[in-house]
């Protein structure tokens, strides 16, 4: 239709919010066609605030893929064109993802200020969904610093929002990391509750990422438990989910937890050790993460 109507500005639109469809599927390739694709339109048609949201996107795309230089250039470019034009929800993203590259380049320090700046701005505006990604964000950052009081408050200011909203895979994201919180305390009846609320919230919105991931979530507590039999089925699953998407930093992490469910299945009983404690020092990243929370990425007026 807009093709026909030669409306490039609508069939730039169009591409863009298919990028944001395919990449909270993890379809990370036809993303980046489609945000490119919207990116040459605007660019040409000079729509300054679609080129910025198309620059933003291709950001994210890059994150996703772990190519942290040019995700930075891309969401710098992305904000500089946001400030100009004076959209503050545009800016808040921009930080956001900001944040995502420079949390997984363990630049800590720089990525709560992102956050912080993103928080005061979504405040501002009073937008919710900004809001509760933002919390998600510092609740991460503050796990990985292992202040797991912070971390917690902001886990569950971020899950009370999303839970207002009614967005099911931001809360899913927020489980997640009460989950590797309880997991870190030795809390296993609780983080078990997460990672089944997860899954079950991933099953039912279709999102097979975050459905792996919830998996060798589960699988890892089972390890942690000294239930290998149980830990290897659900990380069989995972990983056959983590190939069929070609996600393969979970693919990978699945089968090294494998390797070492079986080195301990078949280790003397007396050699084996105690069930032990699990604190993850990275992340895995997914498409729920993308923005620091759920959902496609917004398209700003």
């Amino acid at each position: 239709m807009y093709t026909k109507a030669k409306n490039d500005v609508g069939r730039a639109d169009t591409l863009y919010g298919l990028g944001g469809v395919h990449q909270s599927l993890s379809n990370y390739s036809e993303a980046e066609e489609c945000f490119s694709q919207a990116l040459e339109i605007f660019t040409k048609s000079g729509s300054d605030s679609g080129r910025a949201n198309a620059l933003r996107g291709l950001g994210e795309f890059y994150y996703s893929q772990s190519d942290y230089t040019k995700a930075e250039e891309l969401f710098i470019q992305a904000l500089e064109m946001y400030t100009t034009l004076g959209d503050y929800i545009g800016q808040a993203y921009a930080w956001l993802g900001l944040a995502n590259v420079h949390r997984a380049q363990s630049k800590y320090g720089e990525a709560e200020g992102y956050c912080n700046r993103a928080l005061a701005f979504f405040d501002r505006i009073e937008f919710s969904l900004g809001r509760a990604k933002a919390l998600n964000g510092l609740g991460e950052i503050y796990r990985l610093l292992s202040d797991y009081t912070k971390a917690e408050q902001c886990f569950k200011l971020a899950l009370a929002a999303y839970t207002s909203i009614r967005i099911g895979s931001g809360r899913a994201e927020t489980l997640h990391g009460l989950e590797e919180i309880n997991l870190s305390r030795s809390k296993y009846a609780e983080a078990e509750e997460c990672f089944t609320q997860a899954l079950t919230i991933y099953t039912n919105i279709g999102l097979d990422l975050g459905r792996a991931n919830a998996l060798r979530g589960l699988g890892e507590l089972r390890l942690c438990q000294a239930r290998n039999g149980e830990a290897n089925l659900l990380l069989k699953d995972a990983m056959r989910i983590a190939e069929r998407i070609d996600h393969v930093e979970g693919a990978l992490e699945a089968k090294r937890l494998l390797a070492r469910g079986f080195e301990e299945e078949n280790r003397p009983t007396r050699d084996r050790p105690p069930p032990r404690n699990l604190h993850r020092t990275g992340e895995v990243k997914s498409s729920t993460n993308s923005s620091v929370g759920a959902g496609v990425i917004p398209k700003n007026l």
